[in-house]
């Protein structure tokens, strides 16, 4: 067949044109991408060395906090370590290290942060430093530079280096995996073990002081533990599935037994059946949780009868002298939360929560764990200050509702609950608004904002 030459000609033209667009995009793609990476290879390196200076100046003003001896300036200092402590946080978390798992880096920044609000808070009230939180101060004060000097290394090795976003990257994310003392008898291995990720060297040589104070990671808080269940009986696998039936109405043959929880601070007995997970205390053999799984069909039960079956429950699984305190919806099931009352006092430490199923009426869900931790028995529940005299040191920007008598947990070491008077008020755009006044001293000792929708409330601390 006779082909023209312009013909071909004309073909050749259209076969360059694609071939040189078709390179053009593949250029342009492969720029963009480069383009893209060198963004967050630039990004990452800024964050090491944004983290490098804060961890710097932490140490700085931990060390300046040492040496001022006014209130005002250890304020000033706790609020720059604080701010500081945050902003070397997000910049870890702006780092590809999530499945490097740094509990004690991260640990440390809350620790630092929240341990100089601590002594500000003290300084306000015109306490003086111990010896033992001088000596806080210079752990923190040295963990900090050493944390400072370790991201400062990386930060000059990666810009001496010229590091490209791959080898970054992999410097980032590499997980290491040292020998454990088992594989080698005298642990030698283990001790000269070179990390290649230094963050994960960082994280294995933190040296945590024990910080014990006011505050949600204070050192006292990472040991849970159960006085209410020390001096009960310890009871048999055998007797725990029956009470775990007697929770559940059911027959001790429906349930199979489970892993037991046998932590050194919470020893517990599982069993399933019957579509339910339930874990009973080994003291005792106190029902402490359970779950019902499968969907809930339309409610033919109203919220006061669940009320009514919850607080019955509660009564039959030997938990007395129980006070609802507030109801949630959730898909057609009530989840309503009760506290103990002692005398004229709601204690809000002790609370357990029961889940009532709205189409049938039965009990789905059990949650003890919080009355079992905090429950004590023969709590001070007797004020020092009137309801009266208490209300005179709510604002007079609010108005109170109602009030009551409560004891509330504190996260303090020394002081682990509080006897106070709970007010609820509202403000003048009529936002509610729960003011909690020390019993024994007066002071304002937490403010939460409540939120509330068609499901229920829920307070903002």
């Amino acid at each position: 067949m006779y082909i023209k030459k312009s013909t071909i000609i004309i073909s050749l033209c259209f076969i360059v044109a694609g071939a040189l667009t078709l390179g053009g995009f593949i250029l342009k793609t492969n720029s963009g991408l480069c383009s893209m990476q060198d963004t967050v290879k630039y990004s990452y390196q800024e964050s090491i060395a944004n983290l490098a200076e804060g961890l710097a100046n932490i140490d700085y003003a931990l060390q300046k906090s040492l040496a001022v001896d006014s209130p005002s300036q250890t304020v000033a200092l706790s609020a720059e370590i604080w701010r500081e402590a945050g902003m070397a946080e997000m910049c870890l978390e702006a780092l590809p290290v999530y499945e490097l798992n740094l509990q004690n880096v991260m640990r440390f920044f809350h620790q630092a942060g929240e341990y100089a609000l601590y002594l500000a808070r003290k300084a306000v009230g015109g306490d003086e430093l111990t010896e033992n939180e001088e000596e806080n101060l210079r752990a923190l004060s040295e963990q900090a530079k050493t944390l400072a000097t370790a991201m400062t290394e990386f930060e000059y090795r990666i810009q001496s280096e010229n590091v490209g976003y791959d080898d970054l990257t992999e410097f980032l994310t590499y997980i290491d995996t040292p020998p454990t003392v088992d594989e080698e008898a005298d642990g030698s291995a283990v001790e000269m073990y070179e990390y290649k990720n230094p963050l994960m060297k960082m994280e294995s040589e933190m040296q945590l002081p024990e910080l014990n104070y006011e505050g949600l990671y204070s050192s006292h808080l990472l040991t849970d533990t159960y006085k209410f269940l020390e001096d009960k009986d310890l009871i048999s696998q055998e007797e725990a599935r029956r009470r775990a039936a007697y929770a559940l109405d059911c027959e001790p043959k429906e349930l199979t037994a489970e892993e037991d929880v046998n932590s050194k601070d919470l020893k517990l007995y599982c069993f399933s059946g019957r579509n339910l997970d339930i874990c009973v205390t080994m003291a005792e053999g106190y029902p402490y949780s359970f779950s019902k799984s499968g969907a809930v069909s339309d409610a033919t039960v109203t919220d006061d009868e669940a009320i009514a079956i919850a607080a019955a429950y509660l009564n039959k699984v030997q938990f007395r002298n129980m006070e609802l305190i507030s109801t949630n919806s959730n898909g057609n099931v009530l989840l309503t939360e009760f506290a103990f009352r002692q005398g004229d006092a709601v204690c809000l430490t002790d609370r357990i929560y029961v889940g009532v199923a709205l189409d049938t009426g039965k009990i789905c869900t059990f949650d003890a764990s919080e009355y079992l931790k905090n429950h004590v028995t023969g709590r001070d529940v007797s004020p020092e200050l009137s309801y009266e005299e208490a209300q005179e040191k709510v604002s007079d920007s609010l108005t109170v509702e109602e009030g009551r008598l409560v004891v509330i947990g504190t996260n303090s070491y020394i002081e682990p609950e509080r006897l106070c008077y709970e007010f609820t008020t509202t403000t003048d755009a009529g936002n509610s608004v729960v003011v909690y006044i020390n019993a024994k001293t007066g002071a304002e000792e937490r403010v939460d904002l409540i939120y509330s929708n068609d499901n229920g409330t829920y307070p903002l601390s």
